[in-house]
């Protein structure tokens, strides 16, 4: 690149930057930064990889600062929701393409920042990153930096907010329950949850606790209950990585047996649905057929999805989208699928359903 397209090249950048954090200031809204390294050198491939993460993130723009080094900014998004998008990301860029985003940066513009502290912050955490051999995201605000949050600093986050939300799973499916730390400490919490749940919590080996103001899911667990006062004690808080709350979209399993198809041409198959997003679809079938559809190279081809959702209602409604494979796993396929506004909002609905029956099978009432 020579000096003056170089020149024009980072004027268009600036000018970028400076667009999105006068939105943010004017219309009173959340901007996130993030930053991190592609190394990939055939050049195919990172343009793969480009198209995969623009149309991941929802085509929030991908700037190319220098290197290998690229910077996503995102709008009406607060920190630990870009934390958790960015850790989704992550997996399936390892899943599809067998690589790694490198030196993850993460930070949130605060009311007092101006453009130049907002950038230094977030190359601060970038530098945490190339100057580490832990390939983690390093991400704060202002005030904290999560990568060395203390004890002290959690228990000031709950004790200004002790709102929080407690996850156990259920038919492999995370269940969100609201409660309220009603005291904490290093090694003990108390929880105040409604006692329709407080069996369900304590049979878990681990709960999930999110928490607005603090990125990371972390984990306990169940130490002891008491039912008369709606109290649950938990204790060994860890951070994790990864957990099923990371999943980009709700999942559940149909609450009864859904049969369909996958068409491509002449080709067809029969399954069943065994778990259903408003995104993606784990698509059961007989080992032959997954057999078949690699034999005929067919792993990357756009398939036509029929089903039939039913609500308790007696209402059908015929569902008929665009699917492509995502994954294979032995006799089942996880399908991305591309639907239309209203196609997603029966989706959306139908799963909503699903999980209003799980909520009344934990809490032990007839469905």
């Amino acid at each position: 690149m020579s000096y003056s397209n170089n020149l024009i090249f980072n004027y268009l950048n600036s000018a970028f930057v400076e667009a999105e954090v006068e939105n943010a200031i004017s219309h009173h809204v959340n901007l996130t930064a993030v930053k991190f390294d592609i190394v990939e050198e055939n050049s195919s491939k990172l343009k793969d990889i480009i198209k995969f993460i623009y149309s991941y993130l929802d085509f929030k723009p991908l700037l190319y600062e220098q290197g290998d080094s690229y910077v996503v900014y995102m709008q009406h998004i607060k920190l630990h929701t870009s934390v958790l998008t960015i850790k989704n990301l992550m997996m399936s860029l390892k899943l599809k393409f067998g690589i790694e985003l490198k030196n993850v940066a993460i930070t949130e513009f605060s009311t007092d920042d101006d453009i130049e502290s907002f950038l230094d912050r977030l190359n601060k955490f970038y530098m945490k990153g190339k100057l580490s051999r832990n390939q983690q995201i390093y991400y704060g605000t202002k005030d904290l930096d999560f990568n060395n949050i203390n004890s002290s600093e959690i228990n000031k986050i709950l004790n200004h907010n002790p709102k929080i939300d407690i996850y156990g799973l259920f038919q492999d499916s995370p269940i969100k329950i609201e409660a309220t730390i009603a005291s904490h400490s290093k090694e003990l919490s108390t929880i105040k949850v409604k006692k329709d749940f407080l069996q369900f919590l304590n049979k878990q080996q681990l709960l999930y606790i999110e928490h607005k103001d603090i990125p990371d899911i972390f984990t306990v667990i169940p130490m002891n209950v008491d039912f008369d006062k709606s109290i649950l004690e938990v204790g060994e808080f860890k951070f994790v990585d990864h957990s099923p709350l990371h999943r980009k979209n709700t999942r559940v399993a149909p609450h009864k047996s859904i049969t369909a198809k996958l068409i491509y041409g002449d080709f067809e198959i029969i399954g069943l649905i065994s778990d259903i997003s408003k995104n993606s679809i784990l698509f059961s079938t007989e080992i032959q057929n997954i057999e078949m559809i690699k034999q005929e190279n067919m792993d990357n081809r756009s398939f036509d999805l029929t089903f039939i959702l039913d609500d308790l209602h007696k209402n059908s409604f015929n569902i008929d989208v665009k699917a492509t494979i995502f994954k294979t796993m032995g006799n089942q396929l996880v399908l991305n699928i591309h639907t239309t506004r209203e196609t997603k909002g029966i989706i959306k609905e139908y799963i909503n359903m699903c999980y209003q029956l799980l909520l009344l099978q934990v809490q032990g009432k007839v469905v």
